[in-house]
């Protein structure tokens, strides 16, 4: 048989056909050759006949044309000597007499003379003295700027000149000198004659004999006559460069405009003929040779494509029928199960299915024709050619793969195992082989998984059991397993899974639930409740994934851990968490205000020594008291921890219900004086105990042993509070001192507890004069800024000492505010946006103006949708201020927000970007909600 494309069989075709092609083109090719050349010289002889014939019409004409000047130059110089012997002087001299009897002559000269038309004198300077027909009105007129004049004045002959127009019709003029006798050489006067020349008829003439057409010019170039034309313009043909070289003597010859045209000069006169035939009549036997020519060439390559063509289809119809066959073979090469490749003896690849390309990763033109041994690995070469060699020597079918670790290699230069069977093949060719060859790495790959896997799980701590899927029965055990659960060597195998799982109808609901992932994902991991043989529950952490086994199919590995103590221990954990979390509340819920609840103008940073207590013997508290006026403390129990807390949750408690009774900071003390002395742990504990008055910018302070406070005015002074001094409470003192100090716009005050500013081994100026020094070196932030950076800076890592700061600033001037209540309707926010826009430009902090309206927008729609629903007859209030560059922004609604959507997917984004953009914010809700923002911003310089 033949093999298909790629074997020497299919070659043989393409390669006759091909010859077969190349023999008729290259005929053809001769042919065409040969008609070029024949037709380049018979069009280089015709093109040649077709110009002498031209021009020597021209010549013939430009002949004829001077022969006829020339009689009639001789006709005019004989009237002119007739006239030169009756008159013997010059004729600007003649009498009226004299010249009414020449004017009498010319009228006899032009009736007496065939051919005039016209005749008249001039004078030597060229004035016209007499004219018949007579012109009176140019007697005396100057003719010396025409040619003709300037003509015969040069060359003292007769000369004829160019056509000009009369009213009757175009005249050729031939004009000549008349001479005196006596002194020879004198010009005594012009004779002009104009008649009707005959060069238009001798053009005429050749159009109509002989196919012809003739232009005549004169020595300038302007057209004389013109076949089948008459002018009725002067005209010249100067540019012509034909003309052109006739009118220096030379004869040329050439295609212009369509026509073929020869060119001669005319003898003695200086004029120009030119003949021209169309290139349709002077070239017709060119084109009728190149049309012969074409005919013959199209009938010779229609018999040669034909005998091509029936060549072709004899070649074609034997290599379809060998493709047929081929087509067969290829048809069965590609439905084998395997990757299959048929070698020659040489070991030469001659065919390779699709298979085969899939699995070596080369292209089918990479392989055909390359040796065998490029599919098998470096190392094991040799000896694949000698077991070739052997087959060869006696071929028959074989199973290579029984017995033999066999390996390939693909094209990536990767391995693989691979089974190779082997069969002859009879061609034309002689003996093939064909082996088919098949991948087993997955088979390798698994048998290798399960012999790990079986090693692994027999020597596993944890406990493992493979499960069967088709009926939840359990497949296998490994000793761990069965160890754990209590379970003697293969008591558990085919037994349901629910055995191992605890507590009534929950067996069945956890295999349900595992089931479910299994299907999903394809994996479960989670806490489940097990029950040993004996009945003891434990709470294990299992790992469940799908697994295909060779015997028993899908199984599902599931391996345990068990986390009885584990558990144990989060349990004791989370009930240690919830008696913390009950104490950081009892704990924030004695300390003091936080920071939303304080005023701007104030702000208060506390930092425990105990961790993880959130609160110690130090606090402060914040009142707020008629008149816009503020209560300030800041006090220091004696010791830490839990029993310090509860001293000072009971003196603050004290102090801030003594300030609300409108008391002065002496009689808060005094009166903290008596309490302090009922509780023995209370004693020696320090207080600073401020009253500030805004409005009358004043502070009035006692201090029972407590550190001085600060008072920081913003002209860079700054002044410690000493004179309101007195010793601990519960110390016996029969009175309490009290003092006020003046406020100034824009100063701060700063309350503090000694663990800020006392360090072990240094003196306390150390740490009063670095409070000092930040203070007045940060005065333009923010006072909750200013509070954090200050605890930041001075208290030292590791402080055995509670830290307690509280800073009140008092506003340079009233504060920049922006109020507005805003209608419940989205439309509304694009006004709210400009005009916040607008008050924040105005106030210089522009560069935020954008973050901050897109934060405020974002709370005023969570308000407009969700308490009022959109209903544009509720109101929000929105109120925003600046101090000392912090901006608060309050937006207060009466509205009942809905209850949020379980479903849905897309919501919080809101909250999300105020809490990306601003400082803080809170949301307190009751009788409607509250929102408060907060942000530092950046003045613009």
């Amino acid at each position: 048989m033949n093999l298909p494309d790629g074997t020497r069989g299919g070659v043989r075709y393409r390669r006759t056909l091909v010859l077969a092609l190349v023999a008729g083109i290259g005929a053809v090719a001769l042919l065409v050759a040969a008609a070029v050349l024949v037709y380049a010289r018979a069009d280089h002889a015709l093109r040649s006949q077709a110009e002498a014939r031209v021009r020597g019409t021209a010549a013939l004409a430009a002949q004829l044309v001077g022969e006829q000047n020339t009689r009639f130059s001789e006709l005019v110089q004989t009237h002119a000597d007739a006239l030169g012997l009756a008159f013997k002087r010059p004729l600007e001299h003649l009498s009226p007499a004299q010249a009414a009897q020449v004017a009498g002559e010319l009228r006899s000269l032009n009736a007496t003379t065939s051919g005039l038309r016209a005749a008249a004198l001039v004078s030597p300077e060229g004035r016209l003295v007499a004219s018949a027909p007579p012109v009176p009105r140019l007697y005396g007129q100057s003719f010396a700027g025409r040619d003709w004049y300037r003509g015969v004045t040069a060359v003292r002959s007769p000369y004829v000149s160019r056509v000009f127009l009369a009213a009757d019709g175009p005249k050729t003029v031939t004009v000549a000198a008349l001479v005196h006798p006596a002194r020879s050489g004198r010009v005594i006067g012009i004779l002009t004659v104009g008649l009707q020349h005959r060069t238009q008829e001798l053009a005429d003439e050749f159009a109509r004999s002989q196919g012809i057409r003739l232009t005549v010019t004169d020595q300038s170039g302007s057209l004389v006559a013109r076949s089948g034309a008459s002018s009725n313009a002067l005209m010249s043909l100067r540019d012509d460069p034909g003309v052109l070289a006739a009118l220096q003597g030379r004869p040329v010859s050439g295609e212009r405009n369509g026509a073929l045209v020869g060119y001669a000069p005319v003898p003695t006169t200086g004029w120009t003929v030119s003949a021209s035939l169309p290139t349709s009549v002077a070239f017709a036997d060119v084109y009728s040779l190149r049309t012969l020519l074409i005919l013959v060439a199209l009938v010779l390559g229609a018999l040669l494509a034909a005998l091509t063509g029936g060549l072709v289809v004899v070649l074609r119809r034997g290599e379809r029928a060998q493709r047929a066959e081929a087509e067969r073979f290829r048809g069965l090469l590609e439905s084998a199960p395997d990757a299959t490749v048929i070698v020659d003896e040489s070991g030469e690849i001659v065919l390779i299915n699709d298979q085969m390309v899939r699995l070596s990763g080369y292209t089918r033109e990479e392989l055909t024709g390359r040796h065998v041994e490029v599919l098998i690995p470096e190392g094991r070469r040799a000896g694949h050619e000698i077991r070739r060699a052997a087959f060869f020597a006696h071929p028959a079918a074989r199973s290579m793969g029984e017995g033999l670790q066999l390996r390939a290699v693909r094209k990536d230069g990767s391995e693989l195992p691979v089974e190779v069977s082997l069969g002859p093949v009879e061609s034309e060719q002689g003996t093939l082989v064909s082996a088919a060859v098949r991948d087993i790495t997955t088979r390798v790959e698994t048998e290798a998984e399960l012999r790990l896997l079986g090693e692994i799980t027999r020597n596993m701590a944890e406990g493992v059991i493979l499960i069967r899927t088709s009926d939840w029965t359990i497949a296998y055990a490994n000793p761990k397993f069965e160890q754990m659960f209590g379970y003697e060597p293969g008591e558990l195998t085919d037994r349901p899974v629910e055995i191992i799982n605890a507590g009534g109808d929950a067996p069945r609901e956890t295999v349900a639930s595992i089931q479910a992932a299994l299907a999903l994902h394809g994996s479960w991991s989670g806490e489940v409740n097990n029950v040993k043989k004996d009945g003891t529950e434990f709470w294990c952490w299992a790992n469940v994934s799908n697994f295909e086994h060779p015997e028993h199919g899908v199984v599902s590995v599931a391996v345990h851990t068990d986390i009885t103590e584990r558990k144990a221990a989060e349990e004791e954990r989370l009930r240690l968490a919830s008696v913390v979390d009950v104490a950081d509340t009892l704990q924030h819920a004695i300390l003091g205000p936080v920071d939303h609840e304080l005023p701007d103008s104030a702000a208060a940073c506390y930092r425990p020594a105990v961790r993880p207590l959130e609160v110690g013997g130090d606090w402060y508290d914040v009142i707020d008291l008629p008149a816009e006026r503020l209560g300030l403390i800041v006090g220091d129990c004696v010791g830490r921890g839990i029993k310090a807390a509860a001293v000072m949750g009971q003196l603050r408690s004290v102090s801030h219900s003594l300030m609300l009774q409108g008391k002065t900071p002496r009689d808060v003390l005094c009166d903290l004086d008596v309490f302090a002395q009922r509780i023995p742990a209370a004693r020696c504990t320090t207080v600073f105990c401020a009253l500030v008055d805004p409005a009358a910018r004043t502070v009035r302070y006692s201090s029972a042993g407590h550190p001085p406070a600060l008072l920081a005015h913003h002209d860079q002074n700054s002044e410690w509070l000493e004179h309101g001094s007195s010793l601990p409470l519960a110390v016996a003192v029969a009175d309490r001192a009290e003092a006020t100090a003046e406020l100034t716009p824009g100063c701060t005050l700063a309350l503090y507890t000694d663990g800020l500013v006392e360090r072990r081994g240094l003196p306390l100026d150390d740490g009063l004069a670095q409070l000092r020094q930040i203070i007045e070196r940060e005065r333009d932030r923010s006072v909750q800024r200013l509070a954090n950076l200050i605890v930041d800076e001075m208290q030292p890592a590791g402080s055995e000492d509670d830290v307690a700061l509280l800073l009140y600033r008092l506003p340079r001037v009233q504060p920049p505010r922006f109020t507005v209540a805003v209608p419940a309707d989205p439309a509304e926010l694009s006004r709210l946006r400009r005009g916040l826009r607008e008050w924040l430009s105005a106030e210089g902090y522009a560069a935020d103006s954008d973050e901050v309206v897109l934060s405020v927008c974002e709370a005023l729609s969570n308000s407009i949708e969700h308490a009022y629903d959109f209903d544009p007859c509720g109101l929000i209030d929105l109120r925003a201020e600046i101090e000392a560059s912090r901006l608060t922004v309050t937006i207060t609604d009466n509205g009942r927000w809905k209850v949020p959507d379980p479903n849905a997917t897309q919501r919080g984004r809101g909250l999300t970007l105020i809490e990306a953009i601003m400082d803080d914010y809170t949301i307190e809700t009751g009788n409607g909600t509250t929102v408060r923002l907060r942000k530092e911003l950046a003045r613009e310089r």
